[in-house]
């Protein structure tokens, strides 16, 4: 009876009753769908844009929450027609698109409410909205270091500094050196003393060909603060890979004895055995880690600790008769026969 008055009060041109008699069936906690469309076209025909728009994201909100995402994205552009300055109606269909793996349209979702949040000067919006980008195409090095202007403007440093950091990895792993040093220059400005900067500055010179600037950077760190494990490890690794064995085998030592849960440089410590073809001495040293790791049934990783043994000059039974009873143990049958055969042979 209602629905039937209000359909002759909108013939009759009578909106603002016919709002009222369609209001009236709204009840229960489940939104009626249609009735809210209804009311919502109804008041576009008013000219009441702003309560349109809150019957339609009314239906929206619905459609998400039952997981109807197609339905709900097309009330969202329903909306978007109404009030296409809506920053964060356009946000939503980024993410409905991202949510359902339509990348090129989330994107351009998001960047049109960028312009729209720019122009406005709505900064701690924009770090939110390329947060979503970056999550969107997370090697994308422009939505880094925006980001990392952004926070260096409203003053989270660390924040910054950590976007700028995630660039210069991202650099170094395109070999764009040149870039990646700009980028940690402009990180070490910010922070002079945060370990990752450093830590990618000291990749940065290894990478090219600065070795010797790179040990003396590590060496300064060290001097102001001798404890940090961290870049002990760096120092350690730099002289492991420049074949000064000795200098690596005194720093890895020492990390062990104080820090005998190090597994890093427990790992470099037994590297540097092999290489000086001590293999017995790297099997005592990753005795207690690969005994750690078969009863963690992670065996391929002691396999990988033996591999380090057994890449010394001189082979050692005990690492190949620990191999093969894992492989015996993993029933590889293959892999335990030729095994046997080295052990054969080495006896």
């Amino acid at each position: 009876k209602t629905l039937e008055l209000a359909e002759r009060q909108v013939k009759a041109g009578r909106i603002e009753e016919a709002i009222a008699k369609y209001k009236k069936l709204l009840a229960g906690d489940t939104p009626d769908v249609g009735i809210h469309n209804i009311i919502g076209d109804l008041y576009v025909q008013l000219g009441r844009n702003s309560e349109a728009v809150q019957s339609f994201q009314t239906i929206a909100k619905h459609y998400e929450s039952k997981g109807f995402h197609s339905q709900a994205l097309a009330i969202y552009k329903k909306i978007n027609k109404i009030d296409p300055d809506d920053v964060i109606n356009i946000v939503r269909m980024g993410d409905l698109f991202s949510s359902q793996g339509f990348t090129a349209e989330a994107r351009r979702e998001y960047l049109k409410a960028e312009q729209k949040l720019r122009r406005g000067n709505r900064i701690k919006e924009l770090m939110f909205l390329y947060d979503k980008l970056i999550k969107l195409e997370r090697d994308n090095i422009v939505y880094k270091l925006t980001l990392a202007e952004l926070f260096r403007q409203e003053g989270f440093i660390d924040e910054a500094v950590g976007q700028l950091n995630d660039a210069a990895a991202l650099y170094l792993g395109r070999d764009e050196l040149g870039e990646a040093e700009k980028v940690v220059e402009q990180a070490r400005w910010l922070k002079a003393d945060d370990q990752r900067t450093m830590s990618n500055l000291v990749e940065i010179l290894k990478k090219s060909n600065r070795r010797k600037y790179a040990v003396e950077l590590v060496d300064e760190i060290l001097q102001k603060d001798p404890g940090n494990i961290h870049f002990q490890n760096v120092l350690g690794s730099l002289y492991l890979e420049e074949r000064q064995l000795d200098r690596a085998e005194d720093i890895f030592t020492r990390i062990v004895s104080e820090h005998p849960l190090e597994t890093k440089a427990r790992i470099k410590l037994g590297k540097v055995y092999a290489i000086q073809d001590r293999p017995e001495k790297a099997f005592e040293i990753f005795e207690p880690l690969m005994a750690s790791l078969i009863k963690k049934r992670k065996e391929d990783k002691a396999v990988g600790l033996l591999g380090i043994v057994l890449s010394a000059e001189h082979l050692y039974l005990p690492a190949l008769e620990m191999l093969a009873a894992i492989y015996k143990a993993k029933n590889h049958k293959t892999h335990l026969e030729v095994v046997n055969r080295v052990i054969l042979e080495e006896a």
